[in-house]
């Protein structure tokens, strides 16, 4: 067990210091009197007391009774409050689900067939189907063409064959 009755005013201070002791609780913890302590204020403002590095404070603890006071909450400085900052919005899809009109504007062939027997197998509108320009994103070479045949009286549908070369 330490003594703390036997150590000097560069110990006295650095525990002080270490434990963040106010005047009234260094006097009653040490037992000194008040004068002595301001007159070892004016030594240590002089320079001629300055407080001890190389002290062992782990052994304090105990015979102190005096605890470090404690930071702060971890569970506060990790957590941000409500108001900090704005929730992060993921974004929405939108557009058409799957890939039913690209499978569409790929399966067109090269020889005009019938464009409501096309559309109903497909699954697809007329109005898509009439868009090419817009829907089209296969990549394929070759216009779609939706027109009305002059023998049958259908609409028929078909893709420009690409040229050779």
């Amino acid at each position: 067990m330490t003594d703390i009755t036997q150590l000097g005013w560069n110990e006295m201070f650095a525990l002080m210091d270490h434990y963040n002791m106010d005047d009234a609780t260094a006097v009653k913890t040490f037992g000194f009197a008040a004068d002595a302590l301001a007159t070892a204020y004016e030594l240590k403002a002089v320079g001629t007391i300055t407080p001890s590095t190389d002290i062992d404070f782990s052994q304090y603890d105990s015979v102190l009774g005096v605890k470090k006071p404690a930071t702060e909450a971890t569970s506060t400085s990790t957590a941000k409050p409500a108001t900090a900052t704005k929730p992060t919005r993921t974004p929405k899809k939108r557009g058409r689900k799957g890939d039913k009109i690209k499978n569409a504007f790929a399966a067109i062939p090269v020889t005009p067939i019938n464009a409501d027997a096309f559309i109903t197998e497909h699954n697809i509108s007329m109005a898509v189907l009439r868009q090419a320009k817009r829907f089209d994103h296969t990549g394929i070479v070759g216009g779609v063409h939706v027109r009305k045949d002059k023998e049958s009286g259908e609409l028929v549908v078909w893709r420009d064959a690409p040229a050779a070369e």
